[in-house]
This record gives structure tokens, sequence and C-alpha cells, in this order.
């Protein structure tokens, strides 16, 4: 299959779209407010992808956090560790031999250049080297009776499928929301990628235990300087 000439450019936050016909789940809350009754509709989105079960929201999604994992697995990860990562992310016949393992950790070696510090450009151009190299002729398929991306062809191996997903979710996030929420962990000796979905999109530490962590040593390093 010929690759498709597939470029990211930086749009506009807080703007709306779907990939796939949604499986829908309609909550209504109620709470109390001086007397008042109010009442807001919630409605649960889980959309659903051939290759991987993905919500492409404006934080890339399931696609952009499995991207995350493969960065943090490290260069060795054995076939049950990628496992566990593809099934936690719903990813469909998510078992890998050992040289497929190898292949994903490799995979996971180059998405690593897009978390972190970058300019936008510096971004933009590191997610398109890789869409060029994982991103096949996207098509829409109705096989299930509702419209939907494909971004692989069915018949590929989960390599070629989780590669093309997990860039394609690096490249929503970089035009929906900012390329500054591919974050790396800044407490010393950590480092861990991981994806910002905060509201305020500043987000420094991979976990509450290394911000804890991290916060503690300051206080320390600043009463050994005041003494």
């Amino acid at each position: 299959m010929r690759s498709a000439a597939v470029a990211v450019t930086p749009m506009p936050a807080k703007r709306p779209f779907a990939t796939a016909e949604p499986s829908c789940r309609l909550m209504i809350c109620a709470s109390t407010s001086a007397g008042a009754v109010r009442v807001r509709v919630v409605v649960s989105m889980d959309p659903l992808c051939c290759h991987v079960l993905v919500q492409f929201n404006h934080y890339g999604g399931t696609a952009a956090l499995l991207a995350a994992d493969l960065v943090n697995l490290g260069p060795a990860p054995t076939p049950d560790q990628v496992g566990a990562a593809l099934r936690r992310h719903r990813v469909v016949d998510p078992l890998v031999t050992a040289r497929q393992a190898t292949d994903l950790a490799g995979w996971g070696g180059e998405l690593a250049r897009c978390f972190g510090d970058a300019t936008v450009e510096q971004r933009c151009a590191d997610v398109n080297e890789l869409l060029a190299r994982a991103a096949s002729k996207p098509y829409v398929s109705v096989h299930d009776g509702h419209p939907h991306l494909h971004y692989r062809a069915m018949s590929d191996d989960v390599v070629s499928r989780v590669r093309a997903v997990t860039v394609t979710g690096l490249a929503y996030l970089v035009c929906f929301a900012g390329g500054h929420r591919l974050g790396r962990c800044a407490r010393t000796g950590c480092g861990t990628a991981f994806v910002d979905t905060s509201r305020a999109g500043r987000r420094r530490y991979c976990s509450v235990r290394c911000a804890n962590t991290s916060a503690v040593s300051r206080h320390r390093a600043g009463r050994r300087v005041t003494r």
C-alpha cells in the first residue's frame, strides 16, 4: 500500500471533531443550588476503530496515551509487557511475538522525540516525519454499518496498525490541543513521557507522587541554603 502525503499544521484548540460513529451512553446529572435544580446531560462516547478502540479527542485520546506508554516501555520490553500496554488501550488482537515486541519498542524510541520541550515548528516536523513513515492511505469504512476511518488495512499486522494509530493520535493532539501537552516529567531522574490532559495544560510531572517528591526535595534544599 502506497503512503499518503499527510502533514501536520497547528490549528486552534477546542475544535470539536470525531473520527467514528460513537457508541453513546447518556447520563443525566442533577444538582441543587439555592433551591433550584440544575440538570445537565452528559454523553459519554466510545468510538470504535477496527484497529484500536480509540477516541481521538483534543488530547489525542487513547492513541496518544498508547504512544506515551510505548515510549516509557524502554528499549527492551518483553512481549508480555508490550501486550499488556496494547490491551490497556484496547488494541484489537494485542498478542505480539518477540520480534513484534522489539519492533514496537523501536517505534517507541522514535515516538520519544515527540515528548518534552520543543518549538511548535520542531514538534510538527517530528510528527510529520513519523507520519510519512507510518501512515498509509486513510479510508472510510462502513463494514459495521457506521462510517469510520481506517488508518491501515485490516489485513496489516499489529505493528503496522499500532504505528499508524499512535502517530495519528499525536498529530491530532498537536493540531487541536497543542504540542506542549506531550510532556516529560520534571522530577530529576524520572523523565517519564506523559500526555497532559489537564484543563490548564501546565502539567509538569507524570504523577502526583513525582510532584510531591520534587516539592519535598525543593523544600529540603531551601532549608539547607538558609542554615
